[in-house]
């Protein structure tokens, strides 16, 4: 680029600038000095004017206008005035320094076309299909039509982008697809016909309704189905006995019922579930549904509960259980062998794995008489109880003469009457 070089721009109230180059020779990037009053036109053509450079020349033989009235076909010849030189003078054709401006421009490739569904309002679903392509063009228009006549008439919208959304779709489509260079040229036509792969007809019954790993054993109850060709979702309905107590929409084939959402419910561990696939844009569900039982079994029995007796007190000790849903044990115990278990011998509820009992001195002459059973997240309904387990309070070990004997007891610091005092405080 020579040092003479300047830059036309057209600016976006119409108007037309020039500004010298302030490059020379080869460049990739151009400024210049004197700043833009307005902003470039978009996506208008600017030249450069190079000394070095030499415009290509064309002979214009014919214009063409096409049939919306709005285009026009000019067809010309590359001219080279040195060509009469040549033919009269017999001189040599001089070669033009010249960039051609190529005529190919690429058509669109890897055309790639997806069906999915949209939420139109909640509840109301619609049907829309992706089309997207590969190209490096400035631009492209695509068309459409239905064929099965639901839009007959060709429509098309031009874009920067290599990709399309047609909305509220369904059946089969044409389309056709050209890129525009900056030029204005435009590549082939792609055409291609697409059918949409969901529908807004009923879709068909789930099957295969399953709880995940074969039963409901924690906190949260897990299902899956398989899933159904053209559904766009599936509502799930959670039922206790003949009360139907939620109603929830998911897009793919499996749901979660959440301890939080069995709660909110009110907490229960026998459950029905029913599933029903879903498409269509007013949300049309199949005939029947899939339906299954859930039922989360209470806590079994305790694993290894055992009593060991303390001063005035006894301790039960056991196993904690392992199962994720786990919420505690409730231990009963009384004077009485064969008791039934009741708020009037409910000694302990809560998580631990050792409970005394002992906030009342217990009289190391009484038997005392433990049941135990773990209870989980649902409830202490239906509760697996130990067997009786049964021991004494220990007593207080007797103090008499010559029980005590330490070398780093103070001379005076346990005499009889201290010890006496100590024993009435005690019993």
């Amino acid at each position: 680029m020579a040092a003479s070089s300047t830059i036309t721009i057209r600016l976006d109230d119409g108007s037309i600038v020039d500004r010298p180059i302030n490059q020379t020779g080869i460049v990739s990037v151009i400024t210049w000095t004197v700043p833009l009053v307005s902003a470039p036109l978009l996506n208008s053509m600017w030249g450069i004017t190079d000394p070095i450079v030499e415009p290509m020349l064309a002979r214009v033989v014919g214009i063409g206008q096409g049939d919306g009235g709005t285009e026009f076909t000019i067809t010309a010849l590359k001219h080279n005035p040195s060509k009469y030189g040549m033919i009269e003078n017999n001189t040599k054709l001089q070669s033009q320094q010249i960039t051609p401006i190529t005529k190919l421009v690429a058509a669109p490739t890897n055309i790639q076309i997806q069906d999915s569904a949209y939420e139109i309002s909640p509840g109301v679903f619609g049907i829309k299909t992706l089309v997207s392509w590969t190209g490096s063009e400035q631009s492209y228009t695509i068309g459409w039509r239905s064929v099965d006549g639901q839009q007959s008439n060709w429509n098309s919208v031009s874009i920067s982008v290599p990709s399309f959304d047609l909305y509220d779709v369904k059946g089969e489509y044409e389309f056709k697809l050209f890129a525009t260079s900056f030029l204005g040229l435009k590549s082939q036509d792609v055409s291609f016909t697409h059918v949409v792969g969901l529908t807004t007809t009923t879709p068909a019954a789930v099957v295969n309704l399953a709880l995940v790993g074969g039963s409901w054993t924690t906190p949260t109850c897990y299902l899956t189905w398989d899933a159904v060709t053209q559904a766009l979702g599936y509502d799930v309905e959670t039922w206790s006995g003949l009360v139907k107590r939620r109603t929830d929409r998911v897009s793919g084939a499996n749901y979660a019922y959440t301890l939080d959402m069995n709660a909110q419910d009110t907490i229960t561990r026998d459950l029905h579930f029913k599933v029903y696939a879903v498409s269509g844009i007013n949300g049309l569900r199949s005939a029947t549904p899939a339906s299954i039982v859930a039922f989360n079994a209470q806590m079994g029995a305790i694993a290894s509960p055992s009593l060991s007796p303390t001063v005035f007190g006894i301790t039960v000790t056991y196993d904690q259980p392992t199962a994720s849903d786990w919420a505690g044990v409730m231990v009963w115990a009384s004077k009485t062998s064969g008791f039934t278990p009741g708020a009037g011998t409910l000694k302990f509820a809560g998580m631990a794995s050792t409970v005394s009992i002992s906030s009342v001195p217990l009289d190391p002459a009484d038997v005392w008489y433990v049941r135990i059973g773990a209870y989980d997240v649902f409830g202490a309904d239906s509760m697996a109880l130990s067997s009786e387990l049964s021991g004494n309070p220990l007593a207080l070990p007797a103090v008499g003469p010559n029980s005590i004997v330490s070398v780093n007891i103070a001379a005076g610091a346990v005499t009889a009457e201290k010890i006496k005092t100590k024993q009435h405080m005690i019993f």
